[in-house]
């Protein structure tokens, strides 16, 4: 997993190498398709919580995708708001404001939140 600083969808400096190792974990196999779920804390409305956890799951596929050329077919995008909370808080936790990655087996997409910015401002190839 990664995380991302309060109200962010910015991908760290420092998680690049963490997602460098996914990369070539998923170039080495294939068949193998990952699930990126994103979340967030519970500081904001929900519907805020719901597009941020779109966007930073966005962010990090469109990072494997066009910094790795990892095939966008093999990721599949999840969001979960600020459900799933690994520390159950009303405060801002850095750990439940994170990216999840979990192999995937017969998952489909989740579209956009239908919420307030329901696109980002920038598509991962091939999505």
């Amino acid at each position: 997993m990664i995380h991302f600083g309060a109200n962010s969808r910015t991908i760290k400096y420092s998680d690049y190498g963490t997602l460098a190792g996914i990369a070539r974990m998923l170039n080495s196999n294939p068949s193998l398709r990952l699930v990126v779920t994103g979340f967030t804390d519970a500081t904001a409305a929900e519907t805020y919580n719901d597009q941020l956890s779109y966007d930073r799951a966005f962010a990090v596929i469109d990072h494997l995708v066009t910094k790795h050329n990892v095939d966008r077919n093999r990721l599949v995008l999840h969001w979960k708001g600020e459900s799933d909370a690994l520390i159950n808080t009303t405060s801002s936790s850095y750990m439940n404001r994170r990216v999840e990655f979990r192999v995937a087996r017969n998952e489909m997409e989740m579209p956009p939140p239908a919420s307030i910015n329901a696109k980002p401002k920038k598509e991962p190839t091939g999505y």
